[in-house]
């Protein structure tokens, strides 16, 4: 009887220290500076601008298994005529992943939230304080495509929605 609930002690445990463990994240090809870049729109003003919107961020681990993405440059480029030029943004922002959002499968995509966002639109701030906007982060899929950040978000009164791709490739993984 003892051997019985000593191997359902090892199994429960063994079951249990299995369920929800996560991974400390890996970045390849390593922790640095990356430089996204896409096709996005961008709205304020009442105008919708079709640009190119860059923006150049610094990927570390946190020390806890996650990472943080801390954006400290970036700019919205168009045509002479597209507007683009109107559009202000200031940094840094801030996303941390923690290693229980990133998934087991790394073609998964992951939520994150950029802190600390201002963006102008012809001068006038889009919110009365700094914003939080969602984003999903993608390692590609398959894994060998560029990673990305897609936004679909409105920010105060302005708003962005396109994606950008990382110019050259980083995958966050388990």
């Amino acid at each position: 009887m003892k051997n019985v609930i000593k191997k359902s002690v090892i199994g429960s445990a063994v079951v249990l220290g299995s369920i929800g463990v996560a991974q400390a994240a890996t970045v390849t090809p390593g922790v640095g500076t990356y430089t996204f870049s896409g096709s996005t729109t961008l709205s304020g003003l009442g105008l919708n601008l079709s640009c190119t919107l860059t923006l150049v961020g610094d990927v570390q681990k946190d020390g806890n298994g996650g990472v943080v993405v801390t954006v400290t440059d970036g700019d919205a480029t168009g045509s002479f005529f597209s507007g683009c030029g109107l559009v202000g943004l200031e940094f840094p922002w801030t996303a941390n992943v923690s290693a229980a959002q990133i998934p087991a499968d790394p073609t998964e995509p992951v939520p994150v939230m950029f802190e600390n966002v201002v963006v102008t639109a012809g001068g006038t701030d889009c919110t009365s304080s700094p914003a939080t906007v969602p984003a999903m982060y993608s390692n590609g899929d398959p894994i060998s495509d560029p990673s990305s950040f897609t936004f679909n978000a409105n920010i105060g009164s302005c708003g962005v929605v396109g994606s950008v791709s990382a110019q050259t490739d980083v995958n966050v993984t388990q």
